[in-house]
């Protein structure tokens, strides 16, 4: 279905010739396209690779008091530290000297050494902590938010690595299908032990593509069993304030229509229909 057959299509359902009120039909068909996708949603996989990054060296933690000032050596491409306090660490390598100040509970900080060595001068007048600071012998990628911190855990944020991405539907697994122990999920990221190197499996939920109307032509990102229902819940939502009556109407076509589906493919992620409309 393209957005010219859908206009049609809820023309029809409100026995009109057509739809004047475009750009409001555009925002309801979107709208029903997410809420379908919601109730029965489609999956895609994404495959990461994890590799293990160990540190040429690595300060567990570093007590600033004010006294006198810390110097900490550094060598390697790229180094990382967590903080906490007010205080201030400098950089200094051969060409520059950077001072960066802190005043937090915690904060994450990491720097590419352009010298492959340098140091960092502790000062300040409250007492302050350097935790787990560590330096790499060779760059992690090519920019700053690429050099690692030590955690037990690396970070994925699936939203950030594919567009389409609705929700997680499972833990991960490896290349021959075991799922990855310790590995975990928060809102939309992904959190894998740090010691495991390999292959990163992953289903997730998938977020239909946007209808746009500079596109008329196009394909209705939408899978072919559920393209008979976005008439249906488009035509409700349109409906909504100018004819409640009718929108109703639509509303539960749709509702026995998402519900015929559900009931013809159960699937074990969510096989209960959930009313998420508050519709009376």
């Amino acid at each position: 279905m393209t957005f010219t057959q859908l206009t049609a299509e809820v023309a029809a359902l409100g026995f009109e010739s057509e739809i004047e009120n475009r750009p409001a039909l555009l925002f309801c068909a979107n709208r029903a396209l997410r809420s379908i996708a919601a109730l029965s949603p489609s999956f895609r996989r994404v495959t990461l690779f994890q590799r293990v990054i160990l540190p040429a060296s690595h300060l567990e933690q570093v007590s600033y008091t004010p006294t006198e000032e810390i110097h900490i050596p550094l060598k390697g491409a790229a180094f990382s530290f967590k903080f906490s306090g007010a205080g201030t660490v400098t950089l200094k390598e051969r060409h520059r000297v950077t001072p960066f100040s802190f005043n937090t509970p915690y904060t994450e900080f990491r720097r590419f050494l352009l010298d492959l060595e340098g140091e960092l001068v502790l000062s300040g007048h409250t007492p302050f902590k350097l935790i787990d600071l560590v330096c790499y012998t060779h760059a992690c990628g090519l920019a700053e938010t690429d050099i690692p911190i030590l955690h037990p855990f690396r970070s994925y944020v699936i939203g950030d690595l594919v567009r389409d991405f609705f929700g997680f539907s499972g833990l991960p697994t490896d290349e021959n299908g075991k799922t990855l122990a310790g590995s975990y999920f928060r809102d939309d990221t992904l959190f894998v032990p740090s010691d495991y190197e390999g292959e990163i499996h992953l289903i997730y939920r998938r977020v239909p593509n946007e209808i746009y109307s500079d596109a008329p032509n196009a394909d209705i990102d939408l899978a072919p069993s559920l393209v008979h229902l976005l008439p249906l819940l488009t035509a409700a939502y349109l409906w909504l304030d100018d004819d409640s009556a009718k929108a109703q109407f639509y509303m539960q076509m749709y509702m026995e229509g998402i519900r015929d589906v559900r009931i013809s493919r159960p699937t074990s992620q969510d096989t209960e229909i959930k009313d998420t409309h508050h519709w009376a």
